[in-house]
């Protein structure tokens, strides 16, 4: 009895985070902003971030400090419902944690290969260091995948990323890295759901896992094929191989495909797209975030389940993460307000 009443708190308090989010008219005024530290005090005028950037100044900040702040307040956010809800299953309660950890390997792989160690070292996030398995400034200061391996060895991610170690190179396949590190991630949290939860919750689970998984893999398809013009076949050899609604044939059809304009008129053709309208070449990508948005937004007014309920409010809050990271890469380089809100995803 107990468990069931913090089980309806989780979802009660995850339902008034989700309603402090950025409303549609923010966004609208948010693209008009003409620089980063008009976008900050805007922001700081919000119901969803005044708490968050109220030590912030600015007239001095930039973009790097604005995105740890919401990022590190996003993390809060999963710690409090994870530790409010004692006798959640820690299995699958960790997920966020390890997604967040692959995040920052592949952002030091990333680096290794540019040859750019000491802005890793200068943007990773030091709220993470006393939650992560991973000593994360040993990390930043990798210089080599080999040192690398060293850091994370006794992790989980060891074993998966070992067979890409090239006997002293620096450089190493990060395409390759980034799916074998998701691979593993999804197939692991798909295991812990269907052994910890019931069927209805599984399910629930299961099928938004899935669905990013598809999406994943559909967005991998239109970067590879139609920005960098890859063979098929090298695309499918880079995709998280766990199927859903996208079948083989489809995404075989998919990727005979050459263009973004191609691309968009077969989209509506899958499953996720056919409520999403006026699919075009320039707004593949957005279409993706809008499905994501829509999917976890039904999701989180609509389940009874605390874990359901987590996840879904946990995915949105990246999107309007990502929301807002695009409105200040917009305004620093200029972009016009109507091509910024067409990178929108509200929800």
């Amino acid at each position: 009895m107990l468990y069931n009443f913090k089980s309806q708190a989780i979802v009660a308090k995850a339902r008034a985070i989700y309603g402090r989010r950025l409303t549609e008219d923010d966004y609208k005024q948010l693209v008009m902003k003409t620089s980063v530290s008009e976008v900050c005090a805007y922001l700081k005028n919000t119901d969803r971030y005044s708490k968050i950037l109220s030590s912030v100044n600015e007239r001095t900040v930039h973009r790097g400090q604005v995105e740890n702040l919401i990022r590190r307040n996003n993390f809060r956010i999963y710690e409090k419902l994870y530790v409010y809800d004692n006798k959640s299953n820690d299995d699958f309660y960790s997920y966020y944690l390890q997604k967040v950890q692959i995040k920052e390997i592949l952002n030091a792989i990333m680096f290794i290969n540019a040859g750019k160690d000491d802005d890793y070292i200068t943007s990773f996030p030091a709220f993470l260091m006393a939650h992560s398995e991973i000593d994360l400034i040993k990390l930043a200061k990798a210089n080599t995948f080999d040192e690398l391996l060293g850091v994370i060895k006794n992790t989980r991610y060891y074993k998966v990323l070992k067979p890409f170690a090239k006997n002293g190179s620096t450089k190493v396949d990060f395409l390759a890295c980034e799916k074998a590190l998701y691979t593993d991630y999804y197939k692991n949290l798909l295991e812990v759901i269907q052994k910890s939860y019931g069927k209805k919750t599984a399910a629930e689970l299961r099928q938004a896992i899935l669905m990013k998984v598809d999406l994943y893999n559909i967005m991998a398809a239109f970067r590879m094929r139609v920005m960098f013009n890859i063979e098929p076949e090298k695309i499918i050899s880079a995709m998280i191989p766990i199927k859903n609604k996208v079948s083989k044939k489809q995404m075989d059809e998919l990727l005979e495909l050459k263009t973004a304009k191609e691309m968009a008129e077969q989209m509506p053709a899958l499953a996720y797209f056919k409520d999403i309208p006026q699919i075009h070449s320039g707004s593949i990508e957005a279409s993706v975030r809008i499905t994501r948005g829509k999917a976890f937004g039904h999701l989180l007014r609509k389940s009874a389940s605390a874990p359901v309920i987590v996840y879904a409010l946990l995915e949105l809050l990246e999107t309007e993460t990502q929301n807002v990271t695009t409105i200040i890469e917009g305004v620093r380089y200029s972009i016009t307000p109507d091509e910024i809100e067409q990178m929108i995803v509200t929800f």
